[in-house]
């Protein structure tokens, strides 16, 4: 980190201010003052280097009123003491009413609901109920739909409690207040909700229970004692609160004779905010009442701190008052809650966290939601309304379902249901389940070595995966959540070194990403990176990681006791990496709310207390890693010890799992399978990779294969190339130019070319003519073709003809028509289905088909009225498996732009897409450097299977050298993992011939200026490309000679040695296996199960046996003998071996 003179810089932690730098030797620089966590100081001159620290001249005002000078380290290993951004003020709590500050125990269960203006099935709203289950829903009246009443009670929230509103005037309340009979006008108003509508709110359901359990008295009828209105006219509102308490007595008493309970007060947020105020009052109403009422808001957060305005709590005077004369009878409901800009600020418009002028983003308002329900289940509140779930349009600033200001798909259902489902499991488990215990015994050292094919693999990743329990308090663990990362933060006018950039950008920012991975990734993501050896210069743009949008739930219901430190040594230690969503400001101004305590120790987390902390619902997976080394070394120092798995992703080698416990210090080695077994004679007929070989395109791992050879490409789209020439579509094409084109393609070294399979306005069985010849032309080329089998939009003719009518427009901001929800519910099995069938019988086949695609850049739009995308994955999962029922051969694939542009990255819906056999590789599609949202690179890497960029380019949106552009585009990807590269609309004709892209596209018409640079880029990259597939692929042995006997081979084992078992293996009485009785048997080795040499080998019966105990799970140790090798196969050995697929069947050995 580079500071300047003059420039104010900040301690992290408490730092050593000392006379000079430096602090070893026997005189070291003597100390002139220790400055606390977040202590201001003022950059004085240049830095120097001392004992192998960075020390900066600075001057320091202290709270005595003295100033000085002098040198302080600017960090130590990895602990960072004195940064240039500005720490955020310690948050004062503002005081909650006379009760105690939040306990530091999990929430019990999700105490917030929902507050229906409306119950209008949009945006899934009787889905969110379903799902959340909440424990509380207030209903109006006129929105009080029967059928979902009757769903409610049977099977969507049947434990829920209702509270209906029946909506009358501000006026038409006042006037009866002020009536001479206020207790007469309660019992009239509960007569007029009791027989409303032929008095439905009197049924039951069929379990017997009333579809409302409630109903409000009134709504937000009078202003309180805080009011102006009030200070103006006492006396008078006297009286009202008097009537009010009236009115209130004698509705709920008119109610009961009906067996229908009612909910006191509703006040408006903050009006009365006083213990005095009820008991003075409303002493009738709280002497009736069971079911207490309150409207409770804040802004910008419910959390008490600093800039807060918050009303959340100050129902709790009310409750400890009225618990002491009455007990424990009253129960309280919140029934509004939320954000609204309005209070504490009374000029404000009253709108919600999603007004236009000072929007919130999600987990700002989820920070709120959360730390709230740990508020209301401290005190058993029955639940909180949230304001609104079911919103009428006046209120949508307020909304919890649907999208965002900026269209991107809400998520604070989900966060709900994560937040219920939390709950349910604690609740299930016993507390040391869910708490964050001391490590079993510790620490540990775990070192090793990875091989392939019996040499060192260097550049390895190996990945060291644990549970919150084993991890969580280790520094330099992340959690590990699949695409939570990407690399998409353009960052311009930095300087700096990798340690740099990460210190400023990520440590406190983003969560996922190790140290390790931060290294190498970075290389990768910016190609421009190894040009200024690994240094940021301040002129180039460069791509930094973020945390990705659509994000779990966090919740602070991990207790850690016996912690001591800084707030920031904390967020070091306990947070940082692990929990998404969560940066260090965020982590500490919940803190505090959390635990006011920490105030009063300056910031400091003590020993002797237990504390709260975040973590990610939903995801117990963490994650060390490391590189190794030229000699394939790793080593993990300091973890917890305990059961882990290990992860191996090496160069040119399969993917590595296994489990291992790992106590004291151990060092293994992990032997990885290379990628491809090396090919028998005869070799397959044909080039490698020629589409004219009669082998059909495959997969091994990450990548694509084909006659036994790995394939990694360039190629094109040609969206119209089948249809040039027909007349049906692109009028000015003509039969000639699928040659040409196809010539342009086989010379710039494409493999694959892309193409829009159906037209509108042709039969299937023309359309299977004119592929059958397209495959023609590009066979003889050694080019395969990739089909689409439908285009999202409607401005082409690419498009399944009679199938118009499933397009419209669908979202506002974009001005063409789009497959809409009937096509993918249903409306796809008519003509789709009958297309989809009728191609693949008729090329289940042909080899010169590359795979199959469902269509072009499909999505449910809008995906909020898709509830987990349940209609989107049952589509996509159908044709897939329709195709594969009918074609073996082939593979497929989605076609999509990414998971995100689907809303397909929430939760593990990419997995529940992409996981299964249906699809064989995933796609991107990215243009101008648009790396947000494009992490399916990453789900590619965890499930194994390759990924294709399948359409790229660049345009007006990213002027500059597109040939450059695109040489970084290419490095990225191809850094990542990808396997192909299809730049979009290429169109190599001399004059426009209507298939181009005049803004993205490559072609002569529009981008003249760069085609022969953009053909040349591709050219030399499809060299390098087949270059690498070759390399990677093994080839025959050439006749090695006949190594030794086996037995011959076999390694002595030591005394105390532990080594597995590579099959199923018994563990014998006696050594030996001619004659011998099964009750000899003592137990059975699984795969992969560790045993202890204990004594010296013997050979008996022509194999060599060793004396070996374990320690089965029921804890008795049993000894006994085990064969070493067969004469083919070695049973024992001291490599850990790879995990065997779960459906394997072993025959017993030995």
């Amino acid at each position: 980190m580079s500071f300047q003179p003059d420039q104010p810089i900040f301690t992290c932690t408490a730092v050593n201010l000392r006379a000079m730098p430096g602090y070893q030797g026997e005189a070291p620089p003597a100390v002139l003052a220790l400055l606390g966590e977040r202590t201001a100081c003022i950059v004085t001159g240049a830095a120097t280097l001392a004992d192998g620290l960075t020390w900066w001249p600075v001057r320091v005002a202290l709270a005595d009123g003295r100033t000085l000078e002098g040198w302080a380290a600017e960090r130590v290993g990895d602990a960072i003491l004195l940064t240039d951004e500005a720490p955020l003020s310690p948050v004062q709590p503002e005081p909650v009413a006379p009760a105690p500050p939040i306990a530091p125990q999990a929430a019990r269960t999700n105490r917030l609901g929902f507050y229906l203006h409306t119950t209008n099935n949009d945006a899934g709203l009787w889905d969110a109920i379903g799902r959340v289950q909440p424990p509380v829903m207030l209903i109006h009246e006129d929105a009080a739909n029967d059928m979902l009443l009757r769903e409610i009670r049977d099977f969507r929230a049947p434990d829920a409690f209702i509270i209906g509103r029946f909506y009358v005037t501000n006026d038409a309340q006042r006037a009866m207040l002020e009536s001479d009979d206020p207790a007469g006008e309660g019992g009239r108003f509960a007569e007029r909700i009791l027989t409303h509508d032929f008095s439905k709110f009197t049924r039951r359901s069929s379990n017997g229970r009333l579809f409302i359990d409630a109903w409000m008295s009134l709504n937000e009828c009078l202003p309180g004692p805080a009011s102006s209105s009030y200070r103006e006219n006492p006396a008078a509102y006297h009286r009202l609160y008097d009537a009010y308490d009236r009115f209130q007595v004698a509705f709920r008493a008119r109610l009961v004779q009906e067996g229908v309970e009612a909910v006191a007060f509703n006040f408006a947020a903050g009006n009365f905010s006083e213990e005095a105020h009820y008991l003075d009052f409303f002493p009738r109403t709280l002497a009736a009442y069971t079911y207490l009422g309150f409207h409770e808001y804040g802004w910008p957060s419910l959390m008490p701190g600093q800039g807060a305005h918050t009303g959340a709590g100050l129902y709790r005077s009310v409750l400890h008052a009225a618990r002491r004369g009455d007990g424990t009878r009253h129960r309280i409901i919140i029934t509004e809650a939320g954000l609204t800009r309005a209070y504490g600020q009374p000029r404000n418009p009253d709108e919600g966290w999603l007004n236009r002028d000072e929007t919130l983003d999600e987990n700002r308002y989820w920070e709120s939601l959360a730390w709230y329900n740990a508020l209301l289940d401290q005190d058993d509140v029955l639940g909180a309304c949230l304001y609104q779930v079911g919103h009428r349009g006046d209120w949508a600033t307020f909304r919890h379902l649907g999208a965002d200001n900026e269209g991107r798909t809400l998520h604070l259902v989900d966060r709900l249901a994560a937040l219920r489902d939390s709950a349910v499991l604690r609740v299930a488990l016993p507390a040391a389940a869910v708490a964050l215990q001391p490590a079993p015994v510790g620490p540990a050292t775990l070192s090793g070595k990875v091989t392939r094919a019996g040499q060192p693999a260097p550049d390895a990743i190996v990945r060291l995966v644990g549970d919150l329990n084993l991890l969580g308090n280790v520094r330099g663990a992340v959690i590990d959540a699949p695409g939570a990362v990407a690399w998409s933060r353009a960052v311009t006018g930095f300087t700096g070194a990798l340690r740099t950039a990460w210190d400023r950008f990520v440590t406190s920012e983003v969560a996922g990403l190790t140290w390790d991975d931060f290294k190498r990734q970075a290389l990768i993501a910016n190609p421009l990176l190894a040009a200024s050896d690994g240094h940021f210069v301040a002129h180039q743009t460069y791509f930094l990681p973020e945390n990705a949008a659509a994000t779990p739930a966090f919740l602070w219901d991990r207790r850690v006791s016996g912690y001591h430190g800084t707030t920031y040594q904390a967020w070091r230690d306990l947070v940082m990496g692990k929990v998404l969503s969560m940066n260090y400001a965020a982590f500490r101004r919940q803190l505090v709310a959390y635990h006011p305590t920490v105030t009063q120790t300056h910031g400091r987390l003590l020993a002797d207390q237990q504390y709260l902390l975040p973590r990610t619902v939903g995801i117990d997976r963490y994650v060390l890693t490391a590189t190794t080394s030229p000699r394939g070394r790793f080593r993990f120092v300091n973890v917890p010890a305990g059961a882990y798995t290990i992860e191996v992703d090496a160069p040119h080698a399969q993917h590595f799992t296994t489990s291992l416990t790992i106590e004291g210090k151990r060092d293994i080695e992990l032997a990885v399978a290379p990628l491809l077994m090396p090919m028998s004679a005869p070799e397959m007929p044909g080039a490698a990779g020629s589409a004219e070989a009669d082998a059909f395109i495959g997969t091994a791992g990450h990548e694509f294969v084909v006659n036994g050879r790995v394939l990694r490409f360039i190629g094109v789209n040609v969206r119209g190339l089948v249809w040039y020439g027909s007349g049906r579509t692109l009028p000015v094409t003509q039969p000639g130019h699928r040659q040409e084109v196809l010539d342009r393609a086989r010379e710039m070294g494409a493999r694959v070319v892309r193409v829009f399979l159906p037209c509108a306005h042709a039969s299937t069985q023309e359309a299977i003519d004119r592929l059958r010849e397209a495959v023609e032309i590009a066979g003889a080329r050694d080019l395969y073709l990739l089909p689409a089998f439908v285009d999202f939009y409607s401005t082409t003719d690419f498009r399944i003809p009679g199938d118009d009518n499933f397009y419209e427009k669908l979202d506002p901001n974009f001005n063409i028509n789009l497959l809409n929800g009937a096509f993918y519910r249903d409306g796809y099995r008519s003509r789709y289905l009958s297309f989809v069938r009728a191609v693949v019988a008729a090329f289940q086949d042909d080899t010169r088909i590359f795979a199959w695609e469902v269509g072009n850049e499909l999505k449910y739009e809008p995906a909020f009225q898709d509830p987990g995308r349940a209609a989107f994955i049952s589509f996509m999962h159908t044709v897939a498996r329709t195709i594969k029922a009918i074609d073996a051969n082939h593979l497929v694939t989605t076609g999509m732009i990414s998971a995100h542009h689907a809303s397909m990255d929430e939760g593990d819906l990419w997995r529940q897409l992409y996981g299964g056999p249906e699809f064989d590789f995933l796609t991107i599609h990215c243009y101008n450097e648009e790396y947000a949202g494009k992490q399916d690179h990453d789900y590619a890497r965890v499930l194994e299977k390759p990924f294709l960029i399948e359409e790229a380019g660049f345009g007006h949106a990213k002027p500059g050298d597109r040939v450059e552009l695109t040489r970084r585009d290419m490095d990225r990807w191809f850094g990542f993992g990808a396997c192909g590269y299809l730049p979009w609309g290429f169109m190599p004709t001399t004059f426009d011939i209507g298939d181009g892209d005049d803004d993205a596209g490559m072609d002569r018409v529009f981008h003249g200026g760069d085609y022969d640079g953009l053909f040349s880029l591709y050219r030399e990259r499809a060299a390098v490309l087949a270059a690498q597939a070759d390399s990677i692929t093994p080839v025959r042995p050439v006749d090695p000679p006949p190594p030794p006997p086996l037995l011959d081979r076999l390694p002595d084992f030591q005394a105390g040695e532990t080594v597995f078992a590579l099959t199923a293996l018994r563990v014998s009485r006696t050594p030996g296996f001619v004659g011998k009785e099964e009750s000899d048997t003592l137990t059975a080795l699984s795969p992969g199960q560790a045993v202890t040499i204990t004594g010296p080998r013997e050979e008996r019966d022509g194999l060599r046996w060793w004396l070996v105990r374990l320690a089965p799970a029921e804890g008795v140790a049993v000894e006994g003998w085990a064969a070493q090798a067969t004469a083919e196969a070695v049973l024992l050995s001291t490599v850990v071996p790879a995990a065997l697929p779960g459906s394997a069947t072993v025959a017993l050995m030995g």
